[in-house]
C-alpha cells in the first residue's frame, strides 16, 4: 500500500516495515531501504518470493515471471508480506 503527499511517498508492508520513495508519474521510486522495526522473515515463515512495489503484488517464487525492480524479497506470511532483507532490488 503506498500512501502519498504531493511527490513523496510511503510504501507500507505492514508488520511495521516500510519503504520511502518518491512517485514519478504514478511509478514509486525507493529512495534507501526497508526501513521499520520487526524481525525480518526466515526460511519457514511462510511462503517465499517478492514483492513488486510499483504494484503492491506478490509474487511466489516458484513463478515463472520474473521481478521488475524496485522489489522486495520475503515472506507471505498468515499477517501479510513480511521482508527478509533490508535491500531493494
Amino acid at each position: 500500500m503506498t500512501t502519498q503527499n504531493n511527490d513523496e511517498a510511503v510504501f507500507s508492508f505492514g508488520a511495521g516495515f516500510y519503504v520511502r520513495g518518491q512517485t514519478h508519474d504514478g511509478n514509486f521510486q525507493p529512495e534507501g531501504e526497508v526501513m521499520g522495526d520487526g524481525d525480518l522473515a526466515t526460511s519457514g515463515s511462510g511462503q517465499p518470493g517478492w514483492m513488486e512495489l510499483s504494484t503492491g503484488q506478490f509474487y511466489p517464487m516458484h513463478t515463472a515471471k520474473t521481478p521488475i525492480s524496485p522489489y522486495v524479497n520475503g515472506f507471505k506470511t498468515d499477517h501479510g508480506f513480511v521482508p527478509s532483507t533490508r535491500e531493494i532490488r
